[in-house]
């Protein structure tokens, strides 16, 4: 993957190697990722339908890169996201927008929430079951 100009945790290198310490909770779904969002080009969406997931607690390392655009698809999917914001690394840049084009309704501080908290970011309906 690239973040800006340069390559990043690519698979097989010491920064995409797992922090010490963390082991995934047992029974959880993981998946090999080879683009940004963690749907694209992987069985993610179908795993989880299988195991009738729908909420994504999401951690990572860029906001603006992997973490936010897997929090997009997933809720273009209709899964709740929570983000999980004191295990996020790199939190989203700040975006000014041009004079006079208003405010951009991207993580606007009314829907930011505190750190670990559960409540769901971005909502979807929920889908029938």
């Amino acid at each position: 993957m690239r973040k800006h100009d340069y390559s990043c945790l690519i698979e097989g290198t010491p920064d995409a190697e797992p922090v010490e310490g963390f082991s995934p909770p047992r029974g959880g779904i993981g998946v090999i990722k080879r683009a940004n969002s963690a749907f694209l080009g992987t069985a993610l969406e179908s795993r989880l339908k299988d195991a009738a997931v729908d909420r994504l607690f999401l951690c990572g390392v860029f906001m603006d890169g992997c973490v936010g655009l897997t929090a997009a698809d997933a809720a273009q999917r209709g899964y709740d996201v929570v983000f999980v914001t004191d295990a996020i690394a790199i939190p989203a840049t700040p975006i000014t927008p041009p004079s006079g084009a208003g405010s951009l309704p991207i993580m606007s501080s009314a829907s930011r929430r505190p750190p670990g908290s559960p409540q769901p970011l971005i909502r979807k309906n929920h889908r029938a079951r």
